[in-house]
C-alpha cells in the first residue's frame, strides 16, 4: 500500500451519538422473520488508522393502518425497501460484514442462539448481554468440560452443544437436507476455527477461541477451545453464533459437498424464508416456509428492494409501493404527520464509535514469550499521527518514514508493557499521538449532530462501546464523568498543537456507503474538523464489503 499524502487513511466511524430505529414486524408476521434488524458493529480491521464501527441506522416507517393479516399466507407479499440488500455470501470462509449478517437478519439463515423476548420495556430493547443474547435457536443447551486451570495451552477445555432436531435446509427449489452437527462444525471451522485462510468478519474470534469443531453424533457438536472464553456465543456482539451481532451463520456441509465453491453465491438456510432470487445490491425475492420449526410467516412472499437514496425510499412508502421502508431519520416527523407509523421496536442506545486502529502494540506472545513481528498497518509516522509508538529504543526513529516502512523503520520487538525499560505508554511519540486523537474528539459537536443530522433522535455518548455498537452510556451505573470529552474547540486546537500536526494536514476518512445516516454524519464531522482544526480530511465511501478484502491478513 502506498504511503504519502494519498496513503493516509483514517478508519473511523464518526460519532458515539446515535440511537437506532428499525422496523421488525408488519401485520401479524412473527417478529424474528418479518424484516431486517440493523447491522451490528464491524470488527476493527487490520488497518493503518481507525476502523469502522456500527453504522448509523436509518429510521423505518410503515403505514399506520394495518392491512388485514392473511389467514394462510397464500398470495400475500410483504415489500420492504432498504438502503442496501447486499450480496449473497454463503461460504463462511469468505463471508464478511455486513452482507453475512443480512443472511440471518433477513430470515434466511439461523444461528445457535438468539435474543430473549424483550420483557424489560424500553430499557431492555436491544440490550446485548449473556442474559439477553443466548436464547436457544439451533442450539438447545451446552455444557463444558474445563481443566482446573488454563496454564496448559494445549488443554483449554471443550464445550458440547446439543442441537435442535427436525430442522431442514432450504434452497430455491425447496427442501434440500436435514440440519445436523456436521453442518454446524463445518460452518465454524470454515469461518476460521480450522481454516487460516478465512476472511470471515469473525475469523479472528473463531480462530483465537477455538481450534476445532467436530460432530460427535448427528445432533451433538463439540468445540475444542484454543483459548477458553466464557462469552464465546455472543462475544459482546461479535461472537461465534448469536443473533445479537456479527456472527457465523450455519450453512450446509451437504450442499457444499454437492456443489463445491458455488455455495458462496447459493442462498440457503434453515430460516423461515428461502430465497428465489438475489440480485446483488438490487433485489431479493423470497418465499415463506409453511413448515418452519419455530413459526411460519403470515404472508407468502418477501420482497427486499434496494433504494440507495433516502428520498426514493420515502417516496416508495408514500406511493404505496412499499409496506415498510428504511427512511431517513429526517423524514420521520413528516411521515408521522401523514399517518405513517414509526416502528421503534429497536429504540435503544446504539452508538457509533471511533476506532483508532493501527496502534498495534503487541511485540511479545503473552503465552509463549516469543517475539511478535510488527503487524502490517503499524505505521507510527508523520503520515499517521494517530498511531503512537511505545518502544523506547525507537525514540529517534525517522518519523518522516520516506520508505513507508513498518514501525518507521525501527524493528524492535520481543517485549511487552511489563518490560518498562523497553516499553512505555508515555513516550514522547505516544503522547503526541494521543493528543492528535483527542483533538479529533474534542472538535466533534455530537450534540449538534444529534439535534440536526438525526433530528433529535440521537445524543452524545461518552462511554466506550463493544460488539454490536452497544454503548457504555453515561446512564450506566459504572460510568465515570472523567470519560466525557465534550465539544470544546479551544481544547481541540490545544491538543492539535501538542500533537505537532499542522493545520492543512490531509488524510482519508473512510465512511462506508449503505449505512443509513452515516454519510451525512461523516460529512458533518469532516466539516467540524475543517472548521475547528483546519485539517483536510477527504471521504471515501466505498462499501465495506468491497474494502474489507484489502484489510484482511495484513
Amino acid at each position: 500500500m502506498t504511503q504519502g499524502k494519498k496513503g493516509r487513511f483514517l478508519w473511523l466511524l464518526p460519532l458515539a451519538a446515535i440511537i437506532a430505529f428499525a422496523a421488525i414486524a408488519c401485520g401479524g408476521a412473527p417478529e424474528e422473520s418479518a424484516a431486517p434488524a440493523p447491522a451490528a458493529q464491524a470488527p476493527a480491521p487490520a488497518a493503518q488508522a481507525p476502523a469502522p464501527a456500527a453504522p448509523a441506522p436509518a429510521a423505518t416507517a410503515m403505514p399506520a393502518q394495518e392491512a388485514p393479516a392473511p389467514t394462510s399466507g397464500e398470495g400475500a407479499t410483504l415489500t420492504v425497501v432498504l438502503d442496501n440488500v447486499g450480496s449473497p455470501l454463503y461460504r463462511n470462509e469468505k463471508a464478511t460484514w455486513p452482507d453475512n449478517m443480512m443472511n440471518y437478519y433477513y430470515g434466511f439463515q439461523e444461528l445457535l442462539v438468539t435474543w430473549e423476548p424483550n420483557t424489560a420495556g424500553d430499557g431492555g430493547k436491544g440490550k446485548v448481554s449473556d442474559e439477553t443474547c443466548e436464547a436457544p435457536m439451533l442450539a438447545l443447551s451446552w455444557e463444558y468440560d474445563l481443566p482446573p486451570n488454563f496454564d496448559d495451552p494445549d488443554n483449554q477445555g471443550t464445550v458440547t452443544v446439543s442441537l435442535r432436531e427436525g430442522v431442514d435446509f432450504y434452497v430455491a427449489d425447496g427442501r434440500h437436507s436435514e440440519f445436523t452437527a456436521e453442518d454446524a462444525a463445518w460452518s465454524f471451522n470454515d469461518a476460521g476455527s480450522n481454516n487460516p485462510a478465512a476472511t470471515h468478519s469473525n475469523a479472528g474470534e473463531a480462530g483465537d477461541w477455538f481450534k476445532l469443531w467436530e460432530a460427535t453424533d448427528k445432533y451433538t457438536l463439540k468445540g475444542h477451545f484454543r483459548n477458553y472464553i466464557a462469552d464465546w456465543l455472543n462475544g459482546g456482539g461479535a461472537g461465534i453464533s448469536s443473533m445479537c451481532g456479527d456472527a457465523i451463520g450455519v450453512v450446509s456441509k451437504a450442499l457444499y459437498d454437492e456443489i463445491g465453491d458455488d455455495i458462496l453465491t447459493t442462498p440457503h438456510g434453515t430460516g423461515p424464508f428461502y430465497v428465489q432470487e438475489w440480485r446483488p445490491n438490487e433485489l431479493i425475492e423470497a418465499t415463506s416456509r409453511v413448515d418452519h420449526w419455530n413459526n411460519n410467516p403470515n404472508f407468502a412472499f418477501l420482497k427486499l428492494r434496494q433504494a440507495s437514496e433516502a428520498a426514493q425510499r420515502t417516496a416508495l412508502l408514500q406511493t404505496g409501493q412499499a409496506d415498510i421502508s428504511m427512511v431517513s431519520i429526517q423524514d420521520v416527523a413528516d411521515l408521522q404527520s401523514e399517518g405513517f407509523k414509526f416502528h421503534d421496536g429497536l429504540n435503544q442506545i446504539l452508538g457509533q464509535f471511533i476506532y483508532m486502529a493501527g496502534n498495534y502494540w503487541s511485540y511479545k506472545d503473552p503465552q509463549t514469550g516469543d517475539p511478535v513481528e510488527l503487524r502490517e498497518g503499524f505505521y507510527p509516522d508523520d503520515s499517521h499521527p494517530w498511531i503512537g509508538d511505545p518502544r523506547i529504543e525507537c525514540a529517534d526513529a525517522d518519523r518522516s518514514n520516506p520508505n513507508g516502512a513498518l514501525g518507521s523503520g525501527c524493528d524492535a520487538i520481543g517485549f511487552d508493557y511489563n518490560d518498562t525499560d523497553k516499553f512505555s505508554y508515555e513516550t514522547e511519540h505516544m503522547m503526541k499521538a494521543k493528543a492528535f486523537r483527542e483533538a479529533l474528539i474534542y472538535a466533534i459537536d455530537r450534540d449538534l449532530i444529534g439535534e440536526t443530522i438525526v433530528s433529535g433522535y440521537g445524543g452524545a455518548i461518552y462511554g466506550t462501546g463493544h460488539g454490536g455498537g452497544i454503548a457504555f452510556h453515561q446512564t450506566h451505573p459504572e460510568y465515570k464523568d472523567k470519560w466525557a470529552a465534550h465539544f470544546d474547540p479551544e481544547i481541540a486546537r490545544q491538543k492539535l498543537a501538542e500533537s505537532g500536526v499542522e493545520p492543512g494536514f490531509e488524510f482519508e476518512y473512510y465512511c462506508p456507503a449503505g449505512n443509513g445516516t452515516s454519510i451525512e454524519v461523516c460529512q458533518a464531522v469532516v466539516g467540524m474538523w475543517e472548521q475547528h482544526l483546519g485539517l483536510k480530511p477527504f471521504i471515501d465511501n466505498t462499501a465495506y464489503s468491497s474494502r474489507r478484502p484489502t484489510m484482511v491478513g495484513r
